[in-house]
C-alpha cells in the first residue's frame, strides 16, 4: 500500500470516529428526551384530555350557534316571504283603489258635455262658475238675436171684415161747441183689436117622433153621433183642447181640468181626460198604423233612439223611429233586440238607420250611421277625465269635417275625402299606443278599470259609419232629431210623474205619433185633433 492511500485511510478512519463520536452524543441526546417525554407523557395526556373537551364543547357551542342562525335565517326568510305577499298584496289593493278613485273621479267629472247624461243633472257649481257653457257642444252660428235679413215677417194686418164694428160719434165740435149730431161725416179713421172670446156654446140636438097616419107606425129621427139621448156629453171641440193640452202641451190631468174650470167654467174630471186619451188614441189608430209602414218601407234615412219611462206597473222603454217628415212612438218592456224585433221596423227597414251606439242596433243588415254628438262627448271625457291627448285631435277632426261638408253644400271633393280619411286613421293609431301606455298594467297584465280600449276599437272598425256624413249628404252629424223627438216624453215625465197604465201610455204615443208627423209637415194640431173622427180626413191630412 502506497503512502498516499495510507494517508487518505487515516483521514477516513478520523472522520468516522468523529462521525461515531457525533452520533453517540446525538443518540445520548435522544435517549434523554425520550426519558424526559415518558416523564411529562402525564402532564401532556392531561392537557390532551383538557383540550379535547374544550374542543367538544366549543363543537356544541358551535352547533347551538349553527342551529340558532339556521332558525334565525329560516325565520327571517319566512317574514321576508310573508312581507313581499304582503307588499304585493297591498300593491294590488292600492291598484285596485286607484282604478276606483279614477272611477270616482270620472264619474263626478262626467256632465252634459262629456256624457250622456242631461244638462238637469249638471251641478250648481258647475253652472254657476259657467264652466259648461264655454264647453257646450253648440256652435254660435255668428247672427245678431231677432228676425233675419230676407226673413218672412208675421206683422199683424187689420182684417177686411170684422166681427164686430163699435162706432164713435162726434156731437160736439171742439172749438165752437156747435151741436153736429145731425152732420154728416167727411170720413172715418179705424183702429182694430185682435182679442180673445172665450165662451162655450151648448147645442141641443132635437129629433123628431112622428106617427104615421096611414099605418100608425112611430118614426124617429136619427140623432148624430155621439149625442145620446137625454143625456149631456162633451162636443168635439173640448174633446180636442183637452187632448192637445195633455199631449201636445205636456200638460198633466190636474192642471189641464183647472185650465178649463177657470177659463170656461167647465169641470172635466180627470177620469174624463184620461178616457179622452184612450179614445183620441182608437180614432188615430189607423193614421198611426200607416206613419209605421211609411217609415219601414219609403223612408231612406231614419233616426233611431229610445228612452226609459215609469208606469204604475213597471218601467217601460219608449222607442222612436222619426225622419224629416214622418215620427212614430211605441212602448215595450225591453230596449234591445226583442223589442226592436217585435216593433218591427228594423227587421224589414232597407235604408239608413241613425243611431247611437247600442250594440243592438249592429244585428240589422241596413246601412247604419253613428251620432258623432254621442261620439264628441265620449271624445270629451277621454280627453278631461283620462288626460288622452289623441281624443282632442280627433274631437277638433270631426268639427273640422263637419264644417268643410257645411261649406261644401253636402259635396265634398274625393281628395278631400281621402285626406280626413287618412287623418282619421293616422289618430285612431296613436289612441291605440297612446291609451296602452297610459292604462295597461305591466304588473298586472291587464288594463285599469279605466280605459278607452274599447271605445278605440268601436272608432276603428266602424269608421265608415262615423264619416257617414261626409259621405252621403242625407245623413246628418248627428242623432239629435230622435234625441229631440224624446224629449218632451222626458219633459211630460218630469212635469206629470208616471204614466198610469200601459194602455194610456200607448194611446198617448199614437196620439203624439201622429201629432209629431204633422208637425213636421207645417199643418195645425188642433185641426188634426177637431176632425180625428172622421178617418179619411185624417189620413189625408196626415199627408200619407
Amino acid at each position: 500500500m502506497i503512502l498516499s492511500d495510507k494517508i487518505l485511510l487515516r483521514k477516513k478512519i478520523i472522520r468516522w470516529q468523529v462521525k461515531l463520536e457525533e452520533n453517540k452524543r446525538i443518540l445520548e441526546t435522544i435517549n434523554k428526551y425520550n426519558k424526559d417525554l415518558d416523564s411529562s407523557q402525564p402532564v401532556i395526556d392531561l392537557e390532551y384530555e383538557k383540550l379535547e373537551i374544550e374542543n367538544r364543547k366549543l363543537e356544541r357551542e358551535n352547533e347551538d350557534l349553527r342551529r340558532k342562525y339556521d332558525y334565525d335565517v329560516n325565520h327571517l326568510k319566512n317574514i321576508i316571504i310573508g312581507l313581499t305577499g304582503e307588499n304585493k298584496e297591498l300593491k294590488s289593493k292600492m291598484a285596485s283603489l286607484e282604478d276606483t278613485v279614477r272611477v270616482i273621479t270620472r264619474s263626478l267629472n262626467l256632465n252634459s258635455t262629456n256624457s250622456s247624461k242631461p244638462s238637469s243633472t249638471d251641478s250648481m257649481v258647475q253652472r254657476i262658475e259657467n264652466k259648461l257653457r264655454t264647453k257646450s257642444l253648440r256652435k254660435k252660428s255668428g247672427k245678431k238675436p231677432g228676425g233675419q235679413k230676407g226673413h218672412k215677417g208675421e206683422t199683424l194686418k187689420m182684417v177686411e171684415t170684422p166681427d164686430a164694428i163699435k162706432k164713435y160719434n162726434v156731437c160736439n165740435c171742439d172749438t165752437c161747441n156747435a151741436n153736429l149730431k145731425e152732420v154728416k161725416p167727411i170720413g172715418i179713421e179705424k183702429g182694430q183689436i185682435k182679442d180673445l172670446e172665450i165662451r162655450i156654446v151648448t147645442t141641443e140636438h132635437q129629433a123628431e117622433i112622428k106617427k104615421c097616419p096611414v099605418c100608425g107606425n112611430i118614426t124617429k129621427a136619427n140623432l148624430p153621433e155621439g149625442v145620446i139621448k137625454s143625456r149631456i156629453t162633451y162636443g168635439e171641440g173640448i174633446s180636442a183642447l183637452s187632448v192637445y193640452l195633455n199631449v201636445y202641451q205636456d200638460m198633466p190631468y190636474l192642471r189641464t181640468k183647472e185650465f178649463f174650470e177657470d177659463i170656461f167654467d167647465v169641470k172635466l174630471s180627470q177620469g174624463t181626460l184620461f178616457n179622452k186619451i184612450n179614445e183620441y188614441g182608437d180614432k188615430l189608430t189607423s193614421g198611426y198604423e200607416l206613419i209605421k209602414e211609411v217609415i219601414k218601407h219609403k223612408e231612406k234615412v231614419v233616426h233611431f233612439d229610445e228612452t226609459g219611462v215609469n208606469t204604475d206597473t213597471d218601467k217601460s222603454w219608449i222607442h222612436v223611429a222619426t225622419s224629416k217628415l214622418n215620427a212614430f212612438y211605441e212602448s215595450h218592456q225591453k230596449r234591445g233586440r226583442v223589442a226592436m224585433d217585435e216593433i218591427g221596423i228594423l227587421p224589414v227597414f232597407n235604408g239608413t238607420a241613425i243611431h247611437d251606439s247600442l250594440s243592438s242596433y249592429n244585428k240589422y243588415k241596413c246601412k247604419h250611421g253613428l251620432c258623432n254628438a254621442h261620439i264628441l262627448r265620449e271624445l270629451n271625457d277621454a280627453n278631461e277625465n283620462g288626460n288622452q291627448q289623441w281624443a282632442k285631435k280627433l274631437f277638433d277632426l270631426l268639427l273640422k269635417i263637419e264644417k268643410a261638408v257645411e261649406d261644401a253644400q253636402c259635396n265634398l271633393t274625393k281628395g278631400d275625402k281621402e285626406k280626413f280619411n287618412i287623418e282619421y286613421a293616422e289618430i285612431v293609431e296613436e289612441a291605440k299606443s297612446e291609451n296602452y301606455e297610459t292604462n295597461y298594467n305591466q304588473e298586472q297584465k291587464k288594463y285599469n278599470k279605466i280605459n278607452y280600449t274599447a271605445f278605440i276599437k268601436r272608432l276603428d272598425t266602424r269608421r265608415d259609419e262615423v264619416l257617414l256624413f261626409m259621405i252621403d249628404p242625407e245623413v246628418p252629424f248627428t242623432n239629435n232629431l230622435a234625441e229631440r223627438s224624446l224629449r218632451p216624453i222626458k219633459v211630460k215625465q218630469k212635469v206629470s210623474g208616471i204614466f198610469r197604465s200601459d194602455m194610456g201610455l200607448d194611446n198617448y204615443l199614437k196620439i203624439k205619433s201622429c201629432i209629431d208627423t204633422i208637425r213636421r209637415k207645417g199643418k195645425k194640431v188642433y185641426h188634426l185633433l177637431r176632425n180625428a173622427s172622421n178617418e179619411n180626413s185624417t189620413i189625408e191630412y196626415l199627408g200619407i
